[in-house]
Parts: structure tokens; sequence; C-alpha cells
């Protein structure tokens, strides 16, 4: 049945066994080349635009959280020097908020994103602007007020505010795992 084969000389033989498998090890080897160059693009996009995303959305969201803490401190700041020195540091504070926000948009590449930027801007600068109502009464020392407006009216401007920079984490983690499930 197979005499043909056994008729074959040595090298015919060690052709049609090695062949198909050196055959199959370049075509593995090419796949994997290829399914590689999907992999190091997806990687490449995820470390290049999402992750940095992620971290600057954080930045904005510590600032923020630094702004809110420090302004307690100015309701319960007992001298005009402590105010001073608190409203100094509010003023740092802006600053930082205002920065971390502008490097954020300036990675947003999608419209989505500078959408969702614009929004947090405003969100923040509405949390921000209403500090100086607060800020007005600490400086009377009307501490008890100032405290009043700081949990009532400041309170669900924060929430709002953050909740805009948490809306940026999360669109981003979104489109970090949408790029990972595509190299699948």
């Amino acid at each position: 049945m197979l005499t043909w084969f056994s008729n074959l000389p040595i090298r015919s033989k060690l052709y049609a066994a090695f062949g198909p498998v050196l055959v199959g090890t370049i075509a593995l080897g090419a796949f994997s080349v290829r399914q590689l160059a999907s992999v190091n693009t997806t990687s490449a996009e995820i470390s290049e635009q999402w992750l940095p995303a992620v971290e600057r959305a954080a930045s904005i969201k510590l600032a923020l959280t630094e702004f809110r803490v420090v302004a307690f401190l100015h309701v319960v700041a007992q001298s005009d020097n402590a105010k001073t020195d608190v409203e100094r540091q509010l003023a740092e504070r802006r600053s930082v908020i205002d920065a971390a926000v502008t490097r954020y948009a300036q990675g947003a590449v999608l419209p989505a994103d500078s959408l969702m930027v614009q929004r947090t801007r405003a969100m923040i600068a509405t949390y921000v602007q209403g500090w100086d109502q607060v800020q007005a009464l600490s400086r009377q020392r009307l501490n008890a007020e100032a405290g009043n407006a700081l949990a009532t009216g400041l309170q669900p401007k924060f929430i709002a505010a953050s909740s805009a920079v948490d809306e940026l984490t999360a669109f981003n983690r979104a489109g970090s795992t949408a790029a990972t499930d595509h190299a699948k």
C-alpha cells in the first residue's frame, strides 16, 4: 500500500516528513508577527492616548479636592493673617485647577472628549466662583453662616464638578477597554 513511499530515497522522505512542519512553522510565525503588530498598535494607543488622559483627569480631581480642603481651612481660620494665607493658597489651587484642565483639553482628540472637557470646565468654574460668597462670610467672621454656605451651597457644586471629572475618567477607561477589545 505504501510501497511507493518505501521506495523513495531518504532525502524525499525527510522532505515529506519535515516539509509540512516547516510550512506550518512559517505560517505560525507570520500569524504571530501580524498579531503582535496589532497588540503593539493597541498598546501604543492606550499608552499614548487613554492612559495619559486618565492621569490628567486624576490631576484635575486632586486639585479640585485640594481646593475644597483649603476652602474649609479658611472658614475655620481664627485670625486675619491666617485667612490671608489661606486665600493665597486658594489662589494657587485655582491656578493648579486651571492648568490641569488646560492640560487635559490640549490632549483631547475626540469631539466627545472635547465636549466633556468644556462641560467639566464650566462645572468647575461654577464651583470655584461659588467660593467668593463663602469667603466673604468667612472674612466677616460669620463662620457658622460660612460653614452652612459651604455645606449647602458649595457642596452640590463640588459634587457636580467632581462628577464631571469622574465622567472624563470613565470615558477614557471605556476608550482603553474598547481599544483592548479591538485587539482581541
